[in-house]
């Protein structure tokens, strides 16, 4: 086996390893800790997001020439009034290829 392949299996063992030993402990989260915890998977997400809608190249561009930025603003509108994950992604996946089309085709921007 190659090294990545050793690495993604070690890790999965370590995962799992940890995970069960907590649930076997039936460790308790204090629950200040677990009211922090809940705002980890929003950041990084938002860290992983944010960069990539406000920043496609490699300077910050507000404009509306931004395609990655209009589908985003369109995708937080469809999963606020939606509230579901599916239509949010699909509704921001098509609406980032009409841009990109009408792009392409030279109709705007």
């Amino acid at each position: 086996m190659d090294q990545i392949t050793l690495v993604i299996i070690g890790m999965g063992i370590v995962t799992y390893a940890t995970r069960s030993l907590m649930l076997s402990m039936n460790f308790k989260i204090a629950k200040n800790l677990e009211l922090f915890l809940s705002f980890v998977p929003f950041s990084i997400l938002s860290a992983l997001i944010f960069p990539t809608l406000l920043v496609p190249g490699k300077d910050l561009d507000l404009s509306i020439s931004n395609h990655h930025l209009l589908a985003g603003i369109v995708a937080i509108a469809v999963a606020y009034f939606s509230r579901k994950a599916v239509v949010t992604v699909i509704i921001g996946l098509a609406f980032m290829l009409l841009v990109k089309a009408i792009t392409l085709n030279g109709i705007f921007f």
